[in-house]
């Protein structure tokens, strides 16, 4: 539920919201131990962070985000790997 609000309110342009939402959804992600989710959470939440121009708190979260999906050899890591790339400092 929190991440879907988090997409909404992302799409609608309310990084603010989206970024609440986001941290609610991470909140439950390591309650249940879903990693995949965790990290997808945390590269939406780099977005939003970065929309709204906090380049560092979107560089923590995908850096975040590209340690789980390593850890869990999963294909979106390339993804997540061109976002820090493409926006690094």
């Amino acid at each position: 539920m929190w991440f879907g609000l988090g997409v909404s309110h992302d799409r609608l342009g309310h990084q603010a919201q989206a970024v609440a939402c986001y941290e609610q959804a991470l909140d439950l992600c390591r309650m249940v131990g879903d990693r995949y989710l965790e990290a997808d959470t945390l590269t939406h939440l780099g977005d939003a962070h970065h929309a709204v121009g906090e380049h560092e708190a979107a560089r923590a979260a995908w850096q975040h985000s590209l340690f789980i999906l390593d850890q869990l050899d999963h294909p979106d890591v390339e993804e997540v790997r061109t976002r820090l790339e493409k926006h690094h400092s």
